[in-house]
C-alpha cells in the first residue's frame, strides 16, 4: 500500500511539473540567479568532476554549472518527461557536450556507471515520497567527501499546526512534506551525511484560492499564519518561505557526535541580504 500510494504521488507531481515548468510566472517565481551562484559555490566543483543534477526541472543549475564548468560533468534527473526532453534538446542548440539528461520514477534512480563528486537538489525535496530511500541512494552514488548541496523551503519550527504541509498538501502536485530546519539535519545525519555550511533565503508566492485553501486559513491560529507573512487578497494569497540551503558532507561510517565536535569542520550559517 505504501509503495502504491508513493508512486500515486509521483505521477501527480509529474502531470503538475510537466505543465508548470513550463510558464513563465513559475519560472519567474523560482529563479534566483544569486541563491544558484551560492549553491553552486557550496557545490565546490572539482576538475573532472561528476554531479548530479536531483529533480533538475528545466536545468536551471545544472546548465549553469556545465557553463561555467566545461572540464566536469553534469547529468540531470527528473519525472518531469517532457521537460527532459526539452532540456536535450537545449543541449543540443547549446552544443554542450558536457551535460545529459534522464528520467527517473521519482523513487529509483538510473544505474550510473561511476560515482558523483557531489548531488545537488533545489525545491524539490518535499516531493520525495520516500525519503530514507532517496538519501540512502544519494549515499550509495556520492564518494566518500562528497556534497549533497540541498535547497528546499522549511517548515517553522513553531508551526504546531503543521500549517504549511496542510496547506501546501492542498494542491495535487505531488507534495510530500517539508521538514524543519532540525529535522531535515537529522534525515541527513541518519544516512551519514554531516552539514558544513548552510546559507538562509526566503521565497514568495501568490496562490489562487479554493474553498480547502480558505477552510485552513480559517482554521489556522493568526500567530501561525504571520510565522509564513500570509496576506489574503480577494481570491488569492501570499506566502513567504525561509529556505535552507545547506551543504552535506558524506561521510559514511556513522560518524558520532564526539567525533563531529572534534572533526574541525564546524557548519556555520551566513545569511544572504
Amino acid at each position: 500500500m505504501k509503495e502504491t500510494s508513493s508512486y500515486e504521488s509521483v505521477k501527480e507531481s509529474k502531470r503538475s511539473f510537466n505543465k508548470l515548468l513550463r510558464t513563465r510566472d513559475y519560472q519567474q517565481i523560482i529563479s534566483d540567479d544569486a541563491q544558484r551562484r551560492e549553491l553552486i559555490e557550496l557545490l565546490m566543483i572539482q576538475p573532472n568532476g561528476l554531479y548530479l543534477d536531483l529533480a533538475c526541472g528545466t536545468g536551471y543549475v545544472g546548465f549553469e554549472i556545465a557553463r561555467r564548468f566545461p572540464d566536469s560533468s553534469v547529468i540531470g534527473i527528473d519525472i518531469a518527461d517532457e521537460i527532459i526532453r526539452d532540456n536535450l534538446e537545449k543541449t543540443k542548440e547549446e552544443s554542450l557536450a558536457n551535460i545529459d539528461f534522464q528520467c527517473f520514477d521519482g523513487i529509483r534512480f538510473p544505474v550510473f556507471d561511476r560515482s558523483f563528486e557531489g548531488v545537488i537538489c533545489r525545491y524539490a525535496l518535499h516531493h520525495f515520497p520516500s525519503i530514507d530511500t532517496t538519501l540512502e541512494t544519494i549515499g550509495r552514488i556520492v564518494k566518500p567527501g562528497g556534497r549533497a548541496v540541498i535547497a528546499d523551503a522549511i517548515k517553522n519550527e513553531h508551526d504546531h499546526d503543521d500549517f504549511m504541509n496542510r496547506f501546501q498538501g492542498i494542491n495535487r502536485d505531488g507534495h510530500v512534506r517539508m521538514y524543519t530546519r532540525d529535522e531535515m539535519v537529522s534525515l541527513f545525519a541518519t544516512h551519514d551525511f554531516i552539514e558544513v555550511e548552510a546559507f538562509a533565503s526566503e521565497i514568495t508566492f501568490a496562490r489562487e484560492l479554493n474553498r480547502d485553501h480558505r477552510l485552513v486559513l480559517d482554521e489556522t491560529p493568526s500567530e501561525t499564519k504571520k510565522k509564513y507573512s500570509v496576506i489574503v487578497n480577494d481570491n488569492t494569497v501570499t506566502l513567504t518561505f525561509d529556505i535552507l540551503n545547506v551543504a552535506f558532507e558524506y561521510r559514511p561510517n556513522k560518524v558520532n557526535t564526539v567525533d563531529r565536535l572534534h572533526s574541525g569542520r564546524t557548519p556555520f550559517r551566513l545569511t544572504r541580504t
